[in-house]
């Protein structure tokens, strides 16, 4: 089998899949600050790969230049990805000045090669890159070129590995605390798409300390081994990156309130702002706007809504998404997304009740009430009623024609 043929035309693949996904990602329709860094991820790959070909056609002009930037761009890819990921589940970025903290080892990686490009044939670095394990063990032999390329190419891809694999699983883990405390409807914005990128990632970590460090296969399997995973990368990230709209779409400056910064802030006193710490512990506040709550969702019922939103029911209540959010998570002990789908959840069940929603499916309620997901409508209705809907909706109807005495109509 011709395992060059294979990794040709892997590359051939990539490169064609990156180019297209960043033409995309830098298009007018996904031409945020997001997808932008989703594009810089495609057009790194698209570089690595693109360049990687010089490995087999080394009379290419300029192919010094060529070498230095592909193996460089490939320390570019997970930083990337990991800023991409980072805008994706924040809506309140500050210029950071340590960004380029995380582009170090590219730009190391790029000036120590372009000194030893100037010193060492390119055949010969090329050989040290990709010199198999079986040789180095058979002869007993590696070069101080083998130690440097070691030291400024593989070791600093194994350490983003584990670096990037912790920082991944922080963000996502913060994120989903985060749309708890502002959305009620979380299905197409919990990512979870990235947690199942996390678990290849894991694998793939695994793998590759595996077989390169215990194995010790040879180049041409490594090289096949490395243009699958980034195939696997561009073709992922490309179709879920376009199907994934923006979660944070407001210009937000006032962060959420956590429970815990409560207890740990709940004395310190900003200067010339009200403290809503110190709004919380108001009885008469509290009690204010417990009362503005209930009449809300009395009258207007704002959980019907299944795009409602923290943002939303702020606005609603003329108050601060900050000091609604420390409401929530202080007096009611409840998140905003637990507190709206119990509303939900008590809709629905008067709708069962209620003989004008006899004609109506299960699905059919669930999506009355605000719910856009029947998997999220059937975990929420099991928790609180410890029953499923058709069951519970089946118990009703059993209880009507035994001519049990129900409580009366009361809509949703």
């Amino acid at each position: 089998m011709n395992y060059a043929v294979i990794n040709v035309f892997l590359i051939l693949v990539t490169i064609v899949s990156s180019l297209f996904f960043s033409i995309i990602f830098f298009s007018s329709r996904l031409n945020n600050k997001t997808n932008k860094w989703l594009g810089w991820f495609m057009a790194a790959s698209f570089s690595y790969n693109c360049l990687l070909i010089t490995l087999y056609q080394t009379n290419i002009i300029f192919s010094s230049m060529i070498f230095i930037i592909s193996n460089s761009s490939s320390l570019l890819i997970i930083p990337f990805l990991y800023f991409y990921f980072k805008t994706l589940t924040s809506d309140n970025i500050e210029k950071n000045k340590n960004k380029i903290i995380h582009f170090f080892p590219a730009i190391i990686s790029f000036i120590i090669l372009s000194i030893l490009c100037t010193i060492y044939p390119l055949k010969e670095l090329e050989w040290c890159y990709h010199l198999p394990a079986s040789y180095i063990e058979a002869n007993n032999e590696i070069s101080s070129l083998n130690i440097i390329v070691l030291l400024i190419q593989d070791v600093p891809f194994a350490f983003q590995l584990i670096v990037y694999g912790f920082l991944f699983a922080k963000l996502i883990s913060k994120h989903r605390k985060n749309i708890l405390d502002r959305f009620a409807n979380i299905e197409k914005i919990n990512l979870s798409w990235f947690k199942t990128f996390l678990i290849f990632y894991s694998i793939f970590c695994i793998l590759f300390l595996f077989l390169f460090f215990i194995l010790k296969i040879d180049n041409i399997i490594a090289e096949i081994y490395f243009s699958l995973l980034s195939l696997f990368y561009v073709l992922f990230f490309g179709y879920f990156g376009i199907k994934q709209f923006e979660i944070y779409t407001e210009n937000v400056n006032s962060k959420i309130i956590t429970q815990k910064e409560i207890q740990e802030n709940r004395h310190q006193k900003p200067n010339g702002k009200q403290n809503p710490y110190t709004f919380l512990e108001n009885q008469e506040k509290q009690a204010e706007l417990s009362k503005q709550i209930k009449t809300l969702f009395y009258n207007q019922k704002p959980h019907l809504d299944e795009n409602l939103s923290l943002s939303g029911l702020a606005k609603m209540l003329n108050i601060n998404k900050s000091y609604l959010s420390a409401f929530f998570n202080k007096v009611l002990k409840t998140s905003f997304y637990s507190y709206i789908n119990e509303k939900r959840i008590e809709a629905c069940i008067k709708m069962f009740e209620n003989p004008e929603f006899k004609k109506y499916s299960i699905e059919g309620i669930a999506k009355l009430a605000g719910f856009s997901s029947k998997s999220t409508f059937n975990n929420n209705f099991k928790s609180k009623t410890g029953q499923i809907p058709s069951i519970y909706r089946k118990r009703i109807y059993d209880k009507e024609k035994r001519g049990d005495k129900m409580p009366p109509p009361d809509g949703p």
